[in-house]
């Protein structure tokens, strides 16, 4: 399931954006003088992950251990002016980016916004055109996080005729390039995060929902003007004769620098009758150019299949065969349009097991390079990046549609991988080389997209109901719990929403609804 994407159809039919906000048409405006410039003291977090290896955890904060954690209060509110349009979204949806002294952002109307990391002013506001196209339908929605690399930031935007990307000037706002659509399916669209390597943009993206030929993948860009270099489906072009369809690759990619091998889980299959094996599975993707492989898929895992275990799909194959490929089903409220757009099956026993959380690069104790990436089958799959097979499976939850969707933390220093997992929702902590939970601590929103975040022996993330949650990272004991309301994120609580925390600049930066919320612990402001 991709609840975001449903969703960001939505926003992009109905929403209204002020023209007070922002000019209308493409531009910048400015507003304060800037940045602080080099990294502060605190670290930066300039992408989905932080850092390549998607660990979600930041090393260099050594100020805000959980003692003052559990002091945090507001240092800053920033609003974007325009809340939320339609029950259920966040007009923020991605994790704060950090760098160089700003954060960035960008939000459901249209707005992408540079503002003081220690003040929260704004420094610059870019709008993307929301031009309406014939369908009635507006460009400019962004639902991931930016990425920052040197003075360039990176904004991928959803937009009627495909999904792209847009560069704009990290002092300026000034808009750089804009890429052609990462693909030309009717419907394509991206929640998936940039990630800049070595010259190259990755882009993931998923085929329209409900469409059973539709086809995911990624497309890679020259950093310098945006223009293609590669283009690659999911599935292979022979399967898809075949009419195997699906594998959108809606989550942010791990990228072994040492190698240049790029790590990506993928989503479901769309046909009722076959799943091929690079949907529901991790990918292995060769992003060196100086490789004649450059842009291709290089070997797969795969996870769990989408009826869970291949005695179900043996049992549900008689009736699966006799259903139609795309029925027609009826709505299913509040902001699911078609209910699972026709795409899973109850009568195949498909349920949506897609990769919707990114992976995390970790070392076993022998050295070897793991993958390890939460299933929405409640497993953890722990994959050598050598040979792309099972090291080991840890169970963590149970499935559902709409469970274990949230990216997970990985602490190098303390070993430790830390999870959101369903039923409940429960924050896990374990080892990656043990199969035993070292300390599991109630969440309690029921369903939960939010990533984790961890630093300096701190847990964090942002809960469906409304809340700021922070557990000692040793213990599992939590110790915050502050509604986002009292800060004037009235428009926090999104059930289906992937909203995050990062923190930098010994800060703890929060999106919420239409806010990005600075806190600081009491008496560091």
């Amino acid at each position: 399931m991709r609840p975001l994407a449903r969703m960001a159809k939505a926003v992009a039919v109905v929403m209204v954006v002020s023209s007070a906000l922002a000019p209308s048409g493409a531009g910048a405006v400015s507003s304060s003088p800037g940045c602080s410039g080099p990294t502060a003291p605190g670290g930066d977090w300039p992408m989905y992950g932080k850092d390549y290896a998607n660990t979600r955890t930041q090393q260099d904060e050594g100020a805000l251990p959980p003692v003052k954690a559990a002091t945090l209060i507001p240092r800053w509110v920033y609003a974007t002016g325009h809340p939320s349009q339609v029950v259920g979204y966040e007009d923020i949806a991605g994790t704060p980016a950090v760098a160089r002294g700003c954060v960035y952002i960008g939000d459901a109307a249209g707005d992408v916004a540079a503002v003081n990391a220690d003040t929260g002013r704004l420094v610059w506001r870019t709008h993307i055109d929301l031009t309406v196209d014939e369908t009635g339908a507006r460009a400019g929605v962004v639902v991931s996080t930016i990425a920052v690399d040197q003075r360039r930031v990176f904004v991928a935007v959803n937009k009627s005729g495909g999904p792209y990307v847009l560069a704009l000037d990290a002092q300026s706002g000034r808009q750089l390039w804009q890429s052609p659509a990462l693909d030309s399916q009717p419907g394509a669209y991206t929640h998936a995060s940039p990630i800049v390597y070595q010259g190259a943009i990755f882009m993931g993206f998923s085929g329209p929902e409900g469409v059973p030929t539709a086809q995911g993948g990624f497309t890679i860009l020259r950093e310098s003007n945006g223009q293609p270099l590669k283009h690659t489906y999911t599935i292979p072009a022979a399967d898809q004769q075949a009419g195997d369809a699906g594998g959108g690759i809606w989550s942010t990619p791990a990228v072994d620098t040492a190698t240049g091998y790029a790590y990506v889980g993928t989503g479901n299959p769309f046909s009722k009758q076959h799943e091929n094996l690079r949907t529901n599975a991790i990918l292995k993707i060769d992003l060196r150019q100086s490789r004649t492989t450059f842009g291709t898929v290089i070997a797969s895992y795969k996870g769990l299949i989408d009826q869970y275990v291949p005695i179900l799909r043996d049992l549900a194959r008689p009736i699966c065969m006799l259903l139609p490929e795309n029925p027609t089903i009826p709505p299913f409220p509040p902001f699911l349009p078609p209910f699972e757009e026709a795409r899973d099956s109850v009568g195949c026993l498909q349920q949506d097991l897609d990769f919707g959380a990114a992976p995390n690069l970790i070392r076993g104790p022998d050295g070897a390079l793991l993958i390890g990436e939460l299933q929405k089958s409640g497993i953890y799959h722990l994959v050598r990046a050598d040979s792309m097979t099972a090291e080991r499976r840890i169970l963590l939850g149970v499935s559902c549609l709409v469970c274990n969707g949230a990216s997970t933390a990985y602490d190098p220093v303390a070993r430790r991988v830390y999870a959101d997992v369903s039923p409940g929702t429960l924050m896990v902590a374990f080892p990656p080389d043990a199969s035993t939970a070292t300390w599991l601590s109630p969440v309690g929103d029921g369903i939960h997209y939010q990533p984790v975040a961890a630093a300096d022996g701190v847990v964090y993330t942002v809960d469906s109901i409304g809340f700021l949650d922070a557990y000692d990272a040793r213990t599992g004991l939590q110790i915050l719990r502050r509604p986002l309301a009292i800060d004037g994120a009235t428009d926090a609580v999104a059930a289906l929403a992937s909203n995050g925390v990062s923190v930098a600049n010994h800060t703890v930066y929060v999106a919420a609804g239409s806010r990005i919320i600075a806190y600081r612990p009491h008496g560091f402001l």
